[in-house]
C-alpha cells in the first residue's frame, strides 16, 4: 500500500506526471533488464562488503552486522567498500546509468539488505 508521499515521488528516469499516472491508475511497472541488473549489482555491493567485513572485523554485532573494533579495521573495510564500489561502477556505466542512479540503487538495496531474514 502506498502513501500520499509515495505518489508524489518520482524516479530519475520517469517524468513526474508519468510516474504519478502509473501509480494512480495502478498500472503495473515492469523494470527493464538493465534496471534489474542495476538492482542486482547494488545488492552484490552490499553482499560483498558484508562478507569482507565479517572476515576483518572483530567488534560486536549490531543489528546483525559486524562492527569494526578499532580504527585499523574501519580503514580496511572502508578501503574494501571503495574498491568494490569502483569495480561494480564500471558495469553500471556500461548499462547506461549515471553515478546518481547508482548511488540511489545502493541506498535502496541497503534498506532491503538490512531487512532480510
Amino acid at each position: 500500500m502506498s502513501t500520499n508521499d509515495d505518489l508524489l515521488k518520482h524516479d530519475e528516469q520517469t517524468p513526474c506526471g508519468a510516474f504519478f499516472e502509473r501509480r494512480y491508475l495502478a498500472i503495473p511497472y515492469f523494470p527493464t533488464e538493465n534496471e534489474i541488473r542495476l538492482r542486482e549489482l547494488a545488492e552484490e555491493y552490499h553482499r560483498r562488503c558484508e562478507e569482507y567485513d565479517r572476515t576483518v572485523c572483530t567488534g560486536p554485532l549490531r543489528n546483525g552486522e559486524v562492527m569494526p573494533a578499532d580504527g585499523a579495521e574501519l580503514v580496511a573495510i572502508n578501503k574494501n567498500a571503495q574498491y568494490v564500489l569502483r569495480r561494480l561502477e564500471k558495469q553500471v556505466v556500461a548499462l547506461g546509468f549515471d553515478r546518481r542512479q547508482w548511488q540511489k540503487a545502493i541506498i535502496d538495496a541497503g534498506h532491503r539488505y538490512r531487512h532480510m531474514p
